[in-house]
Formats: structure tokens, sequence, C-alpha cells
């Protein structure tokens, strides 16, 4: 079964979940990922990176 999302102008598609994480290990970025997990109420899942504002 393919999916083909079409929200956002993009359309991707995949047929089975391996080629689905391929897709995501290549295409996203870990700040994208910590953004969602954010977004689901997840606040605590990466290390601080430890910079600090310039002030």
């Amino acid at each position: 079964m393919y999916h083909e999302p079409k929200e956002h102008g993009l359309t991707v598609m995949w047929s089975n979940d391996q080629e689905l994480f391929s897709l995501m290990r290549e295409k996203l970025f870990t700040a994208v990922v910590g953004d969602i997990l954010d977004g689901l109420g997840y606040y605590h899942q990466f290390r601080r990176s430890g910079r600090c504002a310039m002030t």
C-alpha cells in the first residue's frame, strides 16, 4: 500500500515501514524531531546543547 500525503504541497511516497524509516533518517533533522516531541508534550527527550546566550 502506498501512502501519499499532499499536505503543504509535498508529495512523499513509500510502500512499507522500512522505506518510511529510511526516508525519515535521510530527511528529518534532530531539531524537527525535538519540535515534534515538544508538541506532543515530551519536553525532556534531548540533552541541552550546553550553549548559553551571549549578553
